[in-house]
């Protein structure tokens, strides 16, 4: 999964602007769909997914690491909802072993629709299908005329996520500070802050997982960057955040990414007091 979403990452980032998407949801799409394909399919699919050539064994560990994430939220700190979906058209065969599989490791619902005489109907049903999986989070997702006479088969997954900070952001401490579009372009932004020396309820100083490769000096590389790790609700799920030294260093810190640099930053991520600011959202 992680090979797959920088692969596919490097190559959403060739487009100027901002960048997000879940590779999760697109890996899990294509999983289900994995475990239908044969032939030159299912290897091209092995090969640039990264799946494995064992349908049976990769289905299972899929569907494993899904009920762990399901699990993630039993503390009621979080909340983190996955769903998966099948649309078949009416009459078209598809194997039992397939919708097994699809039922059964990734817990899909599957149903059967006409896209033939009421492809715009069945549009709304899985538009709505997708807002209520997402708490109304995303709308249309698909647009008119997306499905027609020659559609057979439809895939859907939906995740929705809200965690509360492990160590929450004072509202007081958001503050309105300049940030950088680019190096030549600066805007004020309200950004959110944690100070240096914070200590929990029982006087213990709180402290974060982080790392830099800066190294020693005064100087800092060009390529250089720093790694935080923020810890949601009982610290199961967390998000972790690089940021380049260079106000346009981002492109040199993308080029860098694949599993191994992220292993090695989530290796080297250390307990350290850290100042944080960060855009408020």
């Amino acid at each position: 999964n992680t090979t797959f979403a920088l692969n596919l990452y490097s190559q959403l980032a060739t487009n100027s602007g901002n960048l997000f998407f879940s590779p999760y949801s697109i890996s899990t799409c294509l999983a289900m769909l994995y475990a239908g394909a044969s032939g030159n399919t299912e290897h091209q699919m092995s090969q640039v997914l990264g799946f494995g050539t064992n349908q049976q064994q990769f289905a299972s560990l899929f569907g494993q690491l899904q009920k762990e994430l399901g699990a993630d939220q039993q503390t009621n700190a979080i909340e983190l909802h996955i769903a998966n979906a099948l649309w078949v058209q009416e009459g078209f065969p598809v194997l039992p072993s397939f919708l097994e599989t699809a039922t059964n490791q990734y817990q899909a619902n599957v149903g059967q629709a006409d896209f033939v005489t009421e492809g715009d109907a069945v549009r709304l049903e899985i538009n709505n299908w997708v807002a209520q999986e997402t708490r109304n989070k995303i709308q249309d997702i698909l647009p008119p005329g997306s499905l027609n006479a020659e559609t057979r088969l439809v895939l859907a997954n939906a995740i929705y996520f809200l965690g509360a900070w492990t160590i929450s952001f004072a509202e007081t401490s958001t503050s309105t500070r300049p940030f950088y579009l680019s190096s030549t372009n600066l805007v004020k932004v309200p950004l959110m802050h944690q100070s240096f020396w914070i200590f929990d309820g029982d006087g213990n100083e709180i402290t974060f997982n982080y790392m830099d490769n800066w190294g020693g000096g005064y100087s800092i590389p060009t390529n250089g960057f720093q790694a935080i790790e923020l810890p949601y609700g009982s610290n199961q799920l967390s998000m972790v955040i690089l940021l380049p030294s260079q106000i346009d260093g981002l492109g040199r810190l993308e080029q860098q990414l694949s599993p191994a640099f992220l292993s090695n930053v989530l290796g080297q991520m250390r307990p350290n007091t850290v100042e944080i600011y960060l855009p408020r959202f």
